[in-house]
C-alpha cells in the first residue's frame, strides 16, 4: 500500500497521513511548543509516520503566500 503525508507549515498546520485510496489515515497538529517549530516533536511525527506505513512515503508540503490583500496580516506574520 502506498501513503502521502500532506504537511501544512503554518502555526495552526497539521500533518496529514493519507492512503492510496485516498482516506485518512492519521493527522498531527503541527508541533509548535509556543511562538517556535519543535524539531523533537516533527521528529516524533515522522517516527510514527514510518512506524505505519513501514516504507517510505511522498511528500507534499504546502507552499505558504499571500495575497497583494494579506499584506497587513503577513507584516504580523513575520513579527511573530
Amino acid at each position: 500500500m502506498s501513503f502521502v503525508l500532506g504537511v501544512d507549515p503554518g502555526k495552526s498546520g497539521a500533518f496529514v497521513l493519507i492512503d492510496e485510496a485516498g482516506e485518512i489515515v492519521k493527522v498531527w497538529d503541527m508541533p509548535y511548543q509556543g511562538a517556535s517549530l519543535s524539531a523533537h516533536g516533527t521528529a516524533q511525527v515522522y517516527q510514527e509516520v514510518l512506524t505505519i506505513t513501514r516504507r517510505q512515503v511522498g511528500v507534499f508540503i504546502e507552499k505558504a503566500f499571500t495575497k497583494p490583500t494579506d499584506a497587513l496580516s503577513m507584516d504580523r506574520w513575520k513579527q511573530m
